[in-house]
């Protein structure tokens, strides 16, 4: 893992095309530049040389097989996170928030297709991770519909609708997998109304902002060593579908955030030292969660005692 070690937050945008990456993306690049003053929005492809191949591949200007197109998003990528002059890097380092429409997530979904995707991770292996990616969940039949209007970017090259659900499958898998390896992604339903959704995205990326929030290698070192956060993580994800968003210390303790899919509002839970963890998210959830803190306390009595 490369993780990003410049006080800029990295904040990825995924989803099929038609997902409407590009609005939330533009959306999140004006709130981000009104609120900090240093925001930078880019794209994959990129504008970069391997970027315009990519682009007369896409629209049916050249032709060449998937596995040179899977290789020509991966030099794209790496080309724009460490040019020297303006790379996702160098901003980030520079304090730069980047928010960037489209990422790694796209090449394993898309050109896994007809490569194989262990190959497609090997690719991606020196890529930095992203503080956050925020995956826009919108049925296959809504993003054809949208694709058909013109507002799909692989429009020529991924067009028909069993391309597309194998796609919404590959991605699902992805996403999965990499979230073992605890990374940072988000679903929030897309095909709600387009401010509701900036809504869903705000409330995401607004703690990433705070100071006291520890950026993404911090969090996963505290993870592995602190079992009340990770157990309670592990058991929230698999029971509710609720997902760490970020984690700060508090006077005697950690506070962690959880996001869900169908709710705006990030749950905060408090880890204290002594042991107690204190759930504070909506009284309608509230039981959940505190049935969720008591399975994490009876797995740390059957460890001890063993």
């Amino acid at each position: 893992m490369i993780f990003n070690e410049g006080p800029g937050r990295f904040i990825v945008i995924e989803g099929l095309d038609g997902a409407g990456t590009t609005t939330q993306a533009r959306l999140l690049h004006d709130w981000l530049s009104k609120a900090t003053g240093v925001a930078y929005l880019t794209q994959e492809p990129s504008r970069g040389p391997a970027g315009a191949q990519i682009r007369s591949i896409l629209t049916g200007r050249l032709k060449v097989d998937r596995q040179t197109l899977a290789l020509l998003f991966a030099t794209d990528r790496l080309d724009h996170l460490y040019c020297q002059n303006n790379g996702i890097a160098h901003r980030l380092a520079s304090g730069w928030h980047v928010v960037c429409d489209r990422y790694y997530l796209s090449s394993l979904a898309y050109q896994s297709l007809d490569v194989e995707k262990r190959w497609i991770y090997q690719l991606n292996y020196r890529c930095i991770h992203p503080d956050l990616t925020i995956f826009l969940d919108v049925p296959v039949e809504t993003c054809m519909q949208r694709i058909t209007a013109g507002r799909g970017f692989h429009y020529e090259l991924f067009e028909s609708y069993e391309e597309l659900l194998e796609i919404a499958e590959h991605y699902q898998e992805v996403v999965a997998r990499l979230r073992l390896f605890s990374e940072n992604i988000h679903l929030i339903k897309g095909d709600l109304p387009r401010e509701k959704v900036w809504d869903f995205v705000r409330q995401r990326v607004e703690p990433l902002l705070g100071a006291d929030w520890l950026p993404l290698q911090k969090q996963q070192g505290l993870l592995r060593s602190n079992r009340l956060i990770s157990a309670f993580r592990d058991l929230a994800s698999e029971r509710e579908n609720l997902f760490l968003l970020a984690i700060r210390t508090i006077s005697d303790g950690y506070q962690a955030l959880f996001a869900h899919a169908e709710r705006e509002k990030p749950i905060p839970v408090n880890f204290f030292h002594t042991g107690t963890i204190t759930p504070q998210g909506p009284l309608d959830f509230q039981l959940k969660l505190k049935q969720i803190v008591r399975e994490v306390r009876l797995k740390e009595y059957a460890r001890h005692r063993a």
